[in-house]
C-alpha cells in the first residue's frame, strides 16, 4: 500500500522532521507513478531523494512551505487517481489510456515542479 504521510508504529513521540517528511513523500509519489506507469505499461526511472537533504538544508522557509504545499495537493491527486484506476479494475473494468496518461503527467510534471522549487 501507498502510504502518502509517514507513519509511526512506535507509542513514544517523535520529533516533527519536516525533512524526513518531505522524503517520504516524495517516495510515495514516486511509488504512485510506478503505479500507475504500470498500468499503461510504461516504465518510469525511480524518483531521487539522496539530493533532497542537501537541497532541503539551503531552501528557505517560504521554499519549504512551497514544496509542502504542492507536494500534499500531488498526493491528494496520487490518491484519487489511484483510487479510480483500481475502482475500475476491481470492477472488471480497465482504465481509459488517456485517464492513464492524464494523471501519469500530472504526477510527472508535479515531480518535476518540486524538483525545480528544491533546485532554485
Amino acid at each position: 500500500m501507498i502510504h502518502f504521510l509517514p507513519e509511526s508504529h512506535d507509542t513514544a513521540p517523535i520529533a516533527h522532521d519536516p525533512y524526513g517528511e518531505a522524503v517520504a513523500r516524495l517516495r510515495s509519489l514516486g511509488r504512485a507513478l510506478n503505479a500507475i506507469e504500470g498500468a499503461r505499461g510504461a516504465d518510469h526511472e525511480p524518483v531521487a531523494t539522496q539530493d533532497l537533504k542537501s537541497a532541503w538544508n539551503a531552501a528557505s522557509p517560504a521554499q519549504r512551505r512551497c514544496f509542502d504545499a504542492r507536494s500534499e495537493e500531488l498526493a491528494a491527486a496520487a490518491a484519487a487517481g489511484l483510487e479510480a484506476v483500481t475502482a475500475a479494475q476491481a470492477a472488471g473494468l480497465t482504465p481509459h489510456p488517456h485517464s492513464l496518461d492524464a494523471l501519469s503527467n500530472e504526477l510527472r510534471d508535479g515531480i518535476a515542479q518540486l524538483d525545480r522549487l528544491m533546485s532554485l
